[in-house]
């Protein structure tokens, strides 16, 4: 059994840390791994199986970064992956929120429309995006969404997109 030790900090600052924590507890207790949190909340102990304990990690990053609890766990079931893109890293405030805006889409659109061409989940939450599923699905959802960034019309990324998961099928 190995152990992993994992510092929590901006877990520690939500109100739902107590029940949040029970329910992980639970989950990971029934998947082998053995769940501790230290006094003062803010590191949490791990132990179980190596391949296990990794995804631990993985796991309690995925909250921390506004997964929901259970998409998360499905997450840990399921042979996935997932990439962070910290919008806060590369632009400006002012850009931040509009980058976000147009992401997100009217009324989640074009997020749900991004969602549905590359078979990912994404996720925007302060200022990062999450993208969850296949390491193809992540790429192709990765490829749009810097697109966005960069500053191209939705509909020139959409089409793009269109084109990138044409030729994936026809291995061009």
């Amino acid at each position: 059994m190995d152990c992993h030790r994992i510092f929590i900090a901006e877990l520690a600052t939500r109100s739902d840390l107590p029940a949040l924590y029970e329910e992980l507890r639970i989950f990971l207790q029934s998947q082998g791994v053995e769940l501790q949190i230290d006094s003062d909340s803010r590191v949490m102990t791990a132990r179980g199986p190596p391949d296990q304990i990794a995804k631990v990690s993985d796991l309690i990053q995925l909250v921390t970064h506004g997964v929901s609890l259970n998409r998360a766990k499905e997450y840990f079931l399921k042979d996935e992956y997932y990439l962070k893109i910290d919008l806060n890293d590369t632009l400006a405030p002012k850009d931040v929120t509009r980058t976000v805006a147009r992401i997100i889409g009217s009324k989640g659109s074009f997020k749900r429309k991004l969602e549905e061409l590359t078979e990912a989940d994404i996720i925007v939450h302060d200022g990062s995006v999450m993208i969850m599923g296949s390491y193809s699905s992540i790429e192709l959802a990765r490829v749009a969404i810097e697109e966005v960034i960069l500053g191209k019309p939705q509909s020139i990324v959409i089409k793009n997109l269109q084109r990138r998961i044409e030729e994936d099928k026809w291995g061009k």
